[in-house]
């Protein structure tokens, strides 16, 4: 867990970004979900051979385990939603550092305690470090601050995919080394 909070944070310095803001759990749609939840909502509608519409539990039971999320995309999505969310509560909401970095740390031990996992003190330092880094950095431009005041769903689409995408390249390339 430790490489992949890192990994993502990394990719962060080095990229620009943007969905709705949960005080607790993970933005889906209007509203907020758990962090171990899947949002199901904007999935397309699928049809059956006789057009009949087949709905999400069907899904879930015909998707083989090769389809099923690896360990490393959930936690590559989870990083870059908490990464999310601090920048959001930097550029929307104007919360001072310590308070999103607490935030941030508060979140990463509530997984990592759901995962049965400690965050020891010198990981929880690294983090804050990495951190306080991104949150000095100016990922997002100010012509994406008017886009992210305006259309916040779509830019949070545009960053959460480009950054799971980079996260996970980062994640193989670490674990090859």
């Amino acid at each position: 867990m430790k490489i992949v909070i890192v990994s993502f944070i990394f990719l962060l310095l080095s990229t620009s970004a943007i969905a709705k803001v949960c005080k607790k759990g993970q933005p889906c749609g209007n509203s907020c979900i758990s962090w171990n939840k899947t949002c199901r909502l904007n999935q397309s509608t699928l049809l059956n051979k006789q057009g009949k519409i087949i709905n999400n539990s069907t899904i879930a039971n015909v998707q083989s385990d090769s389809e099923a999320k690896s360990s490393t995309t959930i936690e590559a999505e989870f990083g870059c939603m908490v990464t999310w969310t601090a920048l959001i509560d930097l550029h929307l909401f104007k919360k001072n550092e310590e308070e999103i970095i607490n935030d941030v740390i508060y979140k990463i031990k509530t997984k990592a305690k759901f995962n049965k996992q400690l965050i020891d003190q010198s990981t929880e330092d690294e983090i804050r470090l990495a951190y306080k880094s991104t949150l000095n950095k100016a990922i997002i431009k100010n012509s994406e601050l008017e886009l992210l005041q305006t259309d916040v769903e779509s830019f949070r689409n545009e960053f959460m995919e480009s950054c799971i995408v980079q996260t996970k390249k980062i994640i193989a390339m670490r674990k090859a080394s």
